[in-house]
Formats: structure tokens, sequence, C-alpha cells
């Protein structure tokens, strides 16, 4: 906390994750943004396909809800 109030935080010493879970080939898209980016701040993308996507959203979401009701 103090180093964003007090002291600040130096785009050198920042690095921004983008990490996408995608039902398809997220890395066309990741490729785009990480060449389209001309910022001072080192960027770093993780891109992972899942089969059966919304399946595994569909059961994440029911795993958080079953978790906030016990």
């Amino acid at each position: 906390m103090n180093a964003q109030l007090k002291v600040g935080i130096q785009t050198q010493n920042v690095r921004h994750l983008t990490f996408v879970l995608s039902g398809n080939n997220p890395e066309p898209h990741l490729t785009t943004s990480l060449q389209a980016y001309a910022g001072g701040v080192e960027q770093w993308t993780v891109g992972l396909r899942i089969e059966g996507h919304a399946a595994f959203v569909a059961a994440v979401y029911d795993l958080v809800i079953a978790n906030a009701n016990n």
C-alpha cells in the first residue's frame, strides 16, 4: 500500500499478465494485442484452450455457489 500511495510504482517495476481461458484458440487475439501495445509496461500473455469450455465455466459457477452456501 505504501508503494502505491506514498512512494509510487515505477513503470520498470510493473509487468502485465493477461491470462485467458477460452473455448477457441486465443493465440491470434493475444498476438494482435501484444503487437499493438506501444506502452512502457512489459506485457505477458497466457492462453489456454479448454475443450468443453461452457461446461467448465458452468461447473466453476456451480462450485462457487455451492461453497458460498456452505
